[in-house]
């Protein structure tokens, strides 16, 4: 039989299969609501037939500025089910890119969480399609218009979901736009159901039936990582943390829900670590945690899995792949000591199956997959965007003519499929004609203990031409000299005359709307242009 892959078939098949199993999400008032999936596919019925009543057709784009909870994963499927598209709009984008990306996408209806009402009534008059704003909210009305329960309600909670071609669009996500204007990429029908299947198959995110599942990647970045996907494909239960992504809150859900599994970036986790040592207590219920957005640092996976014996799995991913690329690294016969050879393969991320991978060299040529030499990592498979959403002109030297894409970023690839990121080829430091990994020295300068975020950066240089300054953010109520920083560094590194000439010590780093360290601010405030 051909059947066409849709997202709404997964929550329908766990709402048979694992009809009991809870979406959770804390909501703005700190309440805790429970949603089973069964519950959630009639619920998200009802929102199909709302949707419809209000006119949306297959093909129209409905947006979405919520955080990560119960209703925003109804959203998901509904919009989606119905054959339209759901665009996910990041608010913590600026106020105009918020306008733009709306704009964009020609948003007919906009699903907003209470916490964002003043931010889109503030920009209101410069939506030009948006004809309805929904308040994501109980039974009763906000600004003359009924809130979401309230509108559903009066629906029929059985729906005769359409059945369209699997290559259609589901989901519209921007980019994080940190270096230049958010960019839009379309997610199909097909490429969500087989990014799930091949997250889960392949073994790197190792949730099922019995996981408690916690992404801490919010759901307007890159699908939470697909966890709404994944959790119910094969009936874990979903955490989902609402608006508090503070370290002290995910803390306390982690340990209030029995989570066995999370997912976030190392500047959440770093902070998450802090707490935990601040209150001298560990972690109950976790058995692993993921890390992706950027390599995490030696010292973090040290202190998960030897201070509090929780599994530690790398990953590495972007919007373009949705997000998932590579991830996990063991090989049979490798090393399991403290060697340096045992931590050069945890820096590494398994291709994962779906995905192809190749380096180029400044030319263009291939390099060798042997785990040393280093090129632009180029990637191609069933979920990476093949262009950008709207004009064609902003694909142009981003995806070739034999359909690759490129990522911007730089690696090796071993004999064994794994992928180690060196660097961004924009974060790069040339000094002297010589190249210095911007993550070779943040890894450096972070196994000092009294250092918890460390972020490297080019200067100019007028001998040199570029020098890299170190930014740092020492642990609360802890003190260190540069020198101290420097010395060990020098230790670290493979050469001396790479070790920063200056640090800066603040108070906080600067993160990006993903929840990434910005060294965009960065430059900006040492001096420093950005490389295009």
């Amino acid at each position: 039989m051909v059947q066409q892959l849709s997202t709404i078939s997964i929550l329908k098949h766990a709402s048979f299969a694992f009809p009991d199993r809870e979406v959770v999400s804390r909501g703005y008032d700190g309440e805790i609501e429970r949603l089973p999936y069964s519950l959630a596919y009639r619920r998200v019925a009802q929102l199909a037939n709302t949707l419809q009543a209000m006119g949306i057709r297959a093909g129209d784009r409905v947006g979405t500025v919520a955080w990560s909870n119960t209703r925003h994963f109804e959203l998901f499927y509904g919009i989606t089910g119905i054959g339209a598209i759901c665009h996910k709009v990041n608010p913590r984008f600026s106020r105009q890119q918020v306008i733009d990306v709306i704009n964009q996408a020609e948003d007919r209806i906009l699903f907003v969480d209470p916490g964002f009402v003043d931010l889109i009534e503030g920009i209101r008059q410069e939506l030009q399609t948006v004809k309805r704003v929904i308040v994501l909210a109980k039974a009763g009305e906000q600004g003359g218009e009924p809130t979401y329960d309230a509108l559903i309600s009066g629906f029929d909670d059985t729906f005769k979901w359409p059945n369209f071609d699997e290559n259609a669009a589901a989901f519209l996500v921007f980019t994080s736009g940190t270096t230049s204007a958010p960019k839009g990429v379309m997610y199909s029908h097909r490429s969500v159901v087989l990014h799930a299947m091949a997250n889960l198959a392949s073994g790197v995110k190792p949730q099922r039936y019995e996981s408690c599942v916690m992404p801490l990647a919010s759901m307007f970045h890159v699908t939470a990582w697909g966890h709404p996907f994944l959790c119910p494909m094969v009936g874990s239960k979903l955490v989902l943390p609402g608006p508090k992504l503070d370290a002290v809150s995910c803390y306390e859900l982690i340990e209030a829900e029995g989570v066995t599994l999370a997912f976030g970036v190392p500047t959440l986790w770093a902070r998450i670590l802090e707490h935990v040592e601040e209150q001298g207590g560990g972690f109950s219920t976790l058995q692993a945690v993921a890390c992706g957005g950027a390599p995490a640092p030696r010292a973090m996976i040290r202190q998960f899995g030897e201070q509090f014996g929780v599994e530690f799995i790398s990953g590495w991913g972007m919007t373009e792949v949705s997000p998932t690329g590579a991830a996990g690294n063991k090989v049979i016969g490798e090393p399991k000591d403290d060697s340096e050879q045992y931590w050069a393969a945890r820096r590494k991320n398994r291709v994962v199956f779906g995905i192809e991978m190749k380096l180029i060299d400044e030319a263009g040529n291939t390099v060798p997959n042997n785990g040393e030499s280093t090129g632009e990592l180029l990637v191609r498979g069933n979920w990476v965007a093949a262009r950008y959403f709207g004009d064609d002109s902003i694909s142009e030297g981003r995806f070739t003519d034999d359909g690759w894409m490129r990522t911007g970023d730089v690696a090796t690839i071993d004999r064994h499929g794994r992928m180690e990121i060196v660097d961004r080829i924009k974060d790069l430091i040339k000094s002297g004609g010589e190249w210095i990994s911007s993550l070779e020295l943040e890894n450096a300068a972070l196994q000092h203990p009294a250092v918890a975020e460390a972020a490297a950066i080019a200067v100019p240089d007028p001998k040199w031409i570029e020098r890299p300054l170190l930014v740092v953010r020492l642990q609360d109520g802890v003190e260190a000299q540069d020198c101290e920083i420097k010395d060990l560094m020098e230790q670290s590194l493979d050469q001396k005359w790479k070790v920063p000439d200056r640090i800066e010590f603040v108070d906080e780093l600067p993160q990006t709307s993903t929840g990434k360290v910005a060294k965009t601010e960065l430059r900006k405030r040492f001096g420093a242009a950005d490389k295009p």
